[in-house]
């Protein structure tokens, strides 16, 4: 049987394949680096950061985490949610990845649950043997993941305490998303007295496009690969100037992220598995070992924006973003609720934003209610039907974590057994406990009358 293909990569369509491939007859074309490319992503960018161009197996890197993440926001899941997804691409060192294939495909099916497939092509520029042998000129150099978010945020802050010489590495497709990571990045700086270097890296479909299929929006939300996209980046940054450490910043509730019921399916953008199978790929390709760490896998995202409860840091918490929603539907929410001029930047209904508040209040940071569409706790049970699920799900789940024994949870809850060196599954297991905790906390507190009636059984 011939191998699936439904992603193809560059600006002709190839000869014959067809003769090789069972190619999708809604096949997704993607092009890069190319006036008439369908996808704007540059290497300038990056290279203009560091001051010279970029090695090419670095640049094979990058372009493999670009194709991936856009295959997956361009593939439409269906019903059964696991997709077949075959990408046919060049790369200029074909040997070094077609070595480490089956290393990508597990990786990626870790991460998003689906069936993948890799086929390698040579493509255009000369392959280079990577020089692993560059060391970072001053002690403590390292590269954080900074998506503009509460643990981002928390972890750049984190960083600076100690004294970490921090790369911040972002992307984003929208303007207004660069603009709070710039301003979170900017005061930062300012309020440390130092120099933080922000390198946000630009990507999204290409309005130029005009040879090959013109992208139309996005027909997949997930973004389930988006960490395999930040990791390249910031670990591009760190094999280019010779940084041993990537740190991402996850709380261990979403690092993890046990699903609160079987109806809910989640990400794994932080997973220790996840992170030691990347960690594995890029020392096996490139020769060197960059460490790929969470310092907050330990901790529940309470106790993960505890730090920033610093008169210094307050503005800075209202200006990051947590939102699934924002900035697709956010205003057009606020509308149908008829809030003229919503200012905030939150729905304050789905999940991460009801995380959110949880997290801000035990840590003694709420935010104004006016930051949020939709006010959960307070104007229940008009919340509408999925954020009513949405709450009875956590609530439960979060009950069942506080009242079993850590070993009867190891035993029902399969998650917690992770099988990776440095990580105790039930330490796992506490941290889900003391969240359990704090939800109930939470919601106690701030929920309305009818609130704590209706769910006083798993609140007690």
């Amino acid at each position: 049987m011939k191998p699936q293909l439904n992603v193809i990569v560059g600006l002709r369509f190839p000869r014959g394949i067809q003769r090789s491939f069972a190619l999708d007859r809604t096949y997704t074309p993607f092009s890069l680096h190319d006036p008439k490319a369908n996808i704007s992503f540059d290497f300038d960018q990056l290279e203009g950061y560091v001051g010279h161009e970029l090695d090419s197996l670095i640049r094979d890197l990058l372009d493999i985490a670009v194709i991936v993440y856009m295959s997956d926001r361009y593939r439409k899941r269906d019903e059964n949610w696991c997709r077949k997804i075959g990408i046919r691409m060049p790369v200029r060192n074909v040997s070094i990845w077609d070595a480490v294939k089956g290393d990508i495909v597990n990786l990626m099916s870790l991460l998003t649950g689906d069936d993948f497939d890799i086929y390698f092509v040579r493509g255009q520029g000369a392959s280079t043997r990577f020089d692993g042998t560059k060391k970072a000129n001053e002690d403590k150099r390292c590269v954080c993941l900074f998506s503009g978010g509460l643990d981002s945020l928390s972890g750049a802050v984190w960083a600076l305490e100690n004294r970490f010489k921090p790369i911040l590495a972002s992307h984003y497709s929208i303007g207004f998303f660069h603009s709070i990571q710039f301003k979170l990045a900017t005061s930062l700086g300012a309020l440390y007295k130092t120099d933080v270097p922000f390198w946000p890296v630009y990507l999204t479909r290409s309005k130029r496009a005009s040879v090959i299929r013109p992208l139309n929006k996005p027909v997949e939300d997930s973004q389930w690969s988006r960490s395999f996209l930040y990791l390249s980046i910031g670990t591009a940054y760190a094999l280019d100037q010779g940084i041993e450490t990537v740190f991402i910043f996850e709380n261990g509730i979403l690092s993890i992220n046990v699903p609160v019921s079987e109806a809910r399916m989640n990400t794994r953008t932080a997973h220790p598995k996840f992170l030691g199978m990347y960690e594995s790929l890029i020392h096996n390709v490139f020769g060197v070992k960059v460490r790929i760490l969470n310092p907050f896998a330990a901790r529940t995202k309470s106790e993960v924006v505890k730090q920033l409860d610093d008169e210094r840091f307050r503005s800075l918490v209202r200006e990051s973003i947590s939102c699934w929603e924002y900035p697709r539907g956010v205003n057009l929410l606020a509308k149908r609720r008829g809030v003229s001029g919503f200012q905030g930047k939150h729905c304050g209904i789905c999940f991460p934003c009801i995380v959110r508040r949880i997290s801000l209040y035990n840590a003694g940071l709420s935010d104004r209610d006016d930051s949020y569409v939709i006010n959960v706790f307070s104007e229940y049970p008009n919340v509408g039907r999925s954020a009513i699920t949405t709450m009875t799900d956590l609530l439960r789940f979060c009950d069942q974590m506080d009242r079993k024994d850590p070993k009867e949870i190891l035993f029902e809850y399969p998650h917690f057994s992770i099988d990776v060196e440095g990580v105790d599954p039930l330490e796992l297991v506490d941290v889900y406990k003391r969240f359990g905790r704090e939800t109930k906390q939470c919601f106690k507190d701030l929920g309305n009358s009818q609130l704590v009636s209706d769910f006083r059984s798993l609140l007690a």
